[in-house]
């Protein structure tokens, strides 16, 4: 009888791999030199000190400041070449009534000081402003060649009109009252759809060169307006109080007080506040995240942040001023307030922590408090984090603890004395780094950083005695911050990166770094100062710039070696999980997915290698049980870093030397490594082909996927699961004697169609089982018919029932009934007697 090949029975019923995420290649220098983070764009920050008029055109914004009791400054924004320029002087007097001019000359910004003085400056040299002394006003608008102005006398005020023509101001004195408006308050115009508007008390009136006519009364006082429309009533508008309203509502639309000037340009309201200029959506009737000025309550911007920290996109800073905690998660802005203003925090993987002298606060990213810590000794000085741990230097270096950031309590705590800590860095391995306030920095593993007694270390590097917090990134590369400057020491060399906020914010030059931080997934780094943070390239080494160079040619082009192709990865190891969906095309930075610890000892495929460490495919196989209606086959491909404890050690007796010539049962790829995945496949070989079997792959723990033999094809090598492999060719197939059985209860088998379709048979389907077809003990080829479609493989004989003794017979009494019906069939043609032609 001849011999049948055996077929893969074993099936990937479910791949679970994590869903790809999309992986940046790290930005470079010269495409993301830096920018401003926060707020989000230059004209935002500005250093108002006392902010009294501000005015707004296509191409300008200007803001008038009073800098001190005796200068003044006026702030000038172009928002074509996106910079500010300045002009101050001496003077003792408040700057209001800015308004823009323009004609053939240039633009003009023309504006008052108090006691009712007219200046203009030009907007292009912004150098030096000339004074109109023949004229005085105590407020003004300009409309084209327009003028109108009020000159206010005690209680009384009255409203002219002027014409200007390339400066030169046609003074009519032509007062368009009747009757002076009685007023202590200082008058305001605005300006709609070309109408002029001014305001006297809770009275609006409708200004032409000839007349003013009352158009409406507000709730309350006004102390400065906008129009907003031609309906009655559209209006906004502050009392003297401070108070914003919208409209004639009779609440303030706005929490903060000290609004005095409001302005409205392209859909949009602008109201001056003692800290800046504010902006309100009347869509949306909510103020939005624009704001011009240094400090802010605003979700979006910061008052004497003093720190931050980012952990895998999500950003924290510890918001001192405003007495808070902002996360920023890549999307929006969360503010958390914590028992007391937070002095620096530490973002980990599932929560954050906050410090405040001695004491230290965990949160959630929701800002959910997880509990306290509040048996620190003295004061805290620095906090990292790593792998589910936050690590406290306090004391001075007297005491240090470990933190368990899922249950917020202190799993360990120390007494290294670590002499004049300044700040505590964590690698992705659980190593600490401390920075000294001398520059030196010293490394600890966790046993020493949290030592009973004085602790051993080892130097690594000496940095400035002016750095104050310390970094480290995948690499291990270590990033010093002082107030100018960044200190890298990489590859045993230190160089330096100066920092400059001058391109980032106006008066830049003169701000310092107060705190900095980066994550082991993002290249940027975030630097804060003075109430704003950049976000720069500092070159940093991350997870997700992990160079793949080599990875691919070993994959595909190198004969890989049977005496490392097996690996053990022990316990502790830091495994960097790739996305297997990317390894199918060539690149030139390792697909990042995730990371984690190793939690016990794991056998995996090695792929490759490249500096960062080994590539190894690890694979699990997990059975029907509670919850789980189908077997599941998992993969993952991980970077075993070259930073972990240990080296991944090859493993003993795997491979066993066979050589013989073997068929291909159907279809099959040959992949590059013992792994039935899409980015390890070779080549596609067909069916009946002959194969060189120069070895077998196997492990008894079930650490692959399936039992691989090692062949040759042609000029090419690679690994079949030996399932597809036979001793003799399919073709004999058809010859072969069958008997059919079932499936036992509960078994369940995977075959394959010569066209590569599979299909899973459980609940004792019955099967078409080809006797004597295969040598291998325990096994027996059989076949199943669904739709036309056939589908072989070979499976263990236990999984099928026993013949029933029913089936015997039914089979011998169908053989009897042939055998009568032949016999009849005979006798009556023998019986027939010859005749003659």
């Amino acid at each position: 009888m001849k011999k049948l090949i055996a077929y893969l029975t074993t099936i990937l019923t479910l791949c679970s791999l994590s869903a790809a995420f999309a992986f940046a290649e790290p930005s470079a220098s010269d495409d993301h030199p830096g920018a401003l983070f926060l707020p989000s764009s230059y004209e935002q920050y500005l250093e108002l000190t006392k902010p009294s008029d501000f005015a707004i055109s296509e191409r300008y914004i200007a803001i008038a400041d009073n800098q001190s009791v005796d200068s003044a400054v006026i702030y000038l924004y172009d928002k074509s070449s996106q910079e500010y320029r300045s002009y101050s002087y001496a003077t003792q007097n408040t700057l209001s009534s800015l308004n823009f001019y323009s004609c053939s000359s240039g633009d003009y910004l023309f504006f008052l000081e108090t006691g009712n003085y007219v200046n203009y400056i030009s907007c292009s040299t912004f150098s030096s402003h000339e004074r109109i002394e023949s004229f005085r006003a105590s407020a003004m608008l300009i409309n084209g060649n327009e003028i109108y102005y009020a000159i206010q006398t005690g209680s009384n005020s009255n409203v002219y009109y002027a014409t200007i023509e390339e400066l030169n101001i046609q003074w009519q004195d032509k007062q368009i009252n009747e009757i002076p408006f009685n007023t202590d308050i200082k008058p305001s115009f605005s300006l709609y759809n070309g109408i002029i508007y001014f305001s006297s008390n809770k009275n609006v009136y409708k200004c032409s060169p000839d007349s003013v006519d009352h158009t409406y009364d507000t709730a309350d006082t006004i102390s400065n307006f906008t129009i907003i429309g031609e309906n009655k009533y559209d209006i906004v508008y502050s009392n003297t109080g401070g108070f914003l309203y919208l409209k004639n509502e009779s609440e303030s639309v706005c929490k903060t007080k000290n609004i005095t000037v409001v302005k409205y340009y392209k859909d949009l309201i602008y109201a001056l506040t003692p800290n800046g200029i504010i902006q309100y959506d009347l869509t949306k009737k909510d103020f939005t995240d624009y704001e011009i000025g240094k400090y802010s309550l605003s979700d979006n911007r910061l008052n004497a942040a003093t720190d931050l920290s980012v952990y895998d996109g999500k950003l924290v800073i510890a918001d001192n001023g405003n007495k808070r905690v902002t996360v920023y998660d890549g999307v929006s802005y969360k503010n958390a307030a914590p028992a007391t203003a937070p002095e620096f925090v530490c973002a980990g993987k599932d929560a954050y922590l906050v410090v405040s002298g001695s004491k230290a606060y965990l949160y959630d990213y929701e800002n959910n408090s997880l509990g306290n810590i509040e048996t620190i000794e003295n004061s805290i000085i620095s906090v990292t984090y790593a792998m589910g741990t936050f690590y406290i230097l306090s004391n001075d270096g007297a005491n240090s603890y470990a933190v368990d950031e899922s249950t917020a309590t202190i799993r360990e705590a120390g007494t290294p004395n670590i002499e004049n800590p300044v700040s505590v860095a964590a690698d992705i391995y659980g190593n600490l780094f401390v920075l000294s306030k001398s520059g030196q920095i010293d490394k600890y593993v966790e046993a020493q950083f949290l030592a009973s007694g004085t602790s051993s270390s080892v130097k690594i590097t000496q940095m400035d005695s002016s750095c104050k917090k310390l970094l480290v990134d995948f690499a291990g590369n270590l990033y010093g911050l002082s107030e100018n400057k960044i200190t890298i020491f990489s590859q045993g060399k230190t160089n330096t990166r100066e920092i400059n906020f001058s391109e980032y914010v106006y008066g830049g030059g003169n701000k310092k770094a107060i705190s900095f931080a980066f994550g082991l997934t993002d290249g940027s780094a975030y630097i804060l100062s003075d109430g704003f943070i950049v976000r720069t390239d500092l070159g940093i080494s991350t997870l997700n710039n992990i160079s793949a160079d080599g990875l691919y040619n070993s994959l595909y082009e190198t004969q890989p070696s049977k005496d490392d192709l097996i690996v053990e990865v022990k316990a502790g190891s830091v495994a960097v999980s790739l996305d297997i969906k990317s390894l199918e095309s060539d690149s030139a930075y390792l697909p990042y997915r995730s990371y984690r610890r190793l939690e016990e000892d794991c056998k995996g495929v090695v792929l490759g290698e490249t500096d960062a460490g080994y590539v190894v495919l690890f694979y699990e196989y997990i059975p029907v049980g509670e919850g789980i209606t189908s077997p599941i086959h998992t993969y993952d491909v991980c970077l075993i870093a070259k930073g972990s404890a240990e080296t991944p050690a090859v493993v003993a007796d795997y491979f066993s030397e066979i050589k013989k010539t073997g068929y291909l049962s159907s279809d099959v790829n040959l992949y590059s490594r013992p792994a039935m995945q899409e980015f390890t496949i070779k080549d596609r070989l067909k069916r009946s082909s002959a194969v060189a079997v120069l070895g077998k792959v196997s492990l008894a723990d079930g650490s692959l996927d399936n039992e691989y033999y090692f062949v040759q094809v042609g000029d090419a090598y690679g690994f079949i699961p030996a399932t597809f492999v036979t001793d003799a060719n399919i073709a004999a197939l058809e010859n072969e004697n069958f008997h059919y059985q079932q499936l036992k209860k509960g078994k369940s088998v995977t075959l394959e169609s010569e066209q590569g379709a599979r299909i899973t048979l459980e609940n004792k389907e019955r099967l078409k089982v080809y006797d004597g077809a295969t040598d291998k003990e325990g096994y027996c080829l059989v076949s199943y018919e669904q739709d036309g479609v056939v589908y072989f493989g070979e499976i263990e004989t236990s999984s099928l029932s026993e013949a029933s003794p029913l089936v015997i017979v039914t089979l011998v009494i169908v053989m009897v009934v042939t055998a009568a019906v032949l016999l009849s069939v005979c006798y009556l043609l023998l019986r027939r007697k010859p005749t003659l032609e």
